[in-house]
């Protein structure tokens, strides 16, 4: 149990920086952080859900994976001026994993 409050405060502390630095344009390419932020909370997903059946860590990744993505999205907006229409099947992809983990665990 105290893995798991573990894991959420330290995906929580992340996520709050990551918001602070993508909000405030602080860092010039951090996009490439979120795209590698993004890769391994994918991974650790799919990881989590698979290979170790540990439904409540997938869906805890699946999360703040929907949380990174938002800020992927938001990055584009920043980078390229407009919203990107390839970020919307990625961002489909991340919410149909979300339910799919959530309706597993219900």
């Amino acid at each position: 149990m105290m893995f798991y409050a573990f894991y959420v405060c330290f995906l929580s502390f992340i996520s709050f920086s990551i918001y602070q630095v993508v909000c405030s344009n602080k860092m010039n390419n951090d996009m490439i952080f979120l795209i590698a932020a993004n890769y391994l909370l994918n991974i650790s997903t799919t990881i989590f859900f698979f290979i170790y059946s540990n439904l409540l860590l997938a869906l805890l990744s699946s999360i703040f994976l929907l949380i990174f993505a938002f800020f992927l999205i938001r990055s584009f907006k920043n980078v390229f001026g407009v919203y990107k229409f390839f970020s919307i099947p990625y961002l489909l992809l991340v919410s149909y994993a979300f339910s799919f983990i959530l309706i597993e665990c219900l």
